[in-house]
């Protein structure tokens, strides 16, 4: 693996629902781009999201964030798009009609690190936001920052369960 301070040539792809987006996400995004030439980041689509944060909606939030706060160098670095297919379950059919090409798959959920790796890709583990943010940012009342079930849980006064 590259040196965490050295920039490789490598396309990283990191999936995931983003239901909402949130400062774990764009502190793990942002991370990545100190180590790959192109960050892609496909949200997953499906039915019952819309009711929380519908995937329209949740590339509009982060192509804002880059939009503001990367430079236009930076910001061409990285790629939002929308996508039907959870890469816990996709094929390699799909991922070639649905995915620009990457070089490494980038997760922070086993099960999908392994599915890719028996596809055949190359894939790496990523923490998740909140470790990153913590190493990252000393001094911060971490009570106030949230994973994704945290934030659904106060948004939604209840935990709520992903269907796939």
């Amino acid at each position: 693996m590259a040196n965490s301070k050295s920039l490789t040539n490598e396309v990283a792809l990191f999936s995931g629902r983003f239901v909402p987006p949130h400062l774990g996400h764009f502190a793990t995004i942002l991370d990545l781009l100190k180590r790959y030439s192109k960050v892609i980041v496909p949200i997953l689509d499906y039915k019952e999201r819309n009711a929380v944060c519908p995937a329209r909606v949740a590339k509009l939030i982060m192509d804002h964030f880059f939009d503001v706060t990367l430079s236009p160098i930076v910001r061409n670095r990285v790629k939002v798009l929308i996508n039907r297919s959870h890469f816990g379950r996709i094929t390699k059919a799909q991922i070639k009609r649905e995915v620009p090409k990457f070089d490494v798959y980038i997760a922070g959920n086993m099960a999908v690190l392994k599915h890719m790796k028996r596809l055949g890709y190359k894939s790496r583990f990523q923490p998740r936001g909140p470790i990153l943010l913590k190493k990252k940012l000393p001094g911060i009342n971490f009570d106030v920052i949230y994973s994704g079930t945290e934030l659904r849980r106060k948004l939604f006064d209840k935990p709520t369960k992903h269907k796939r």
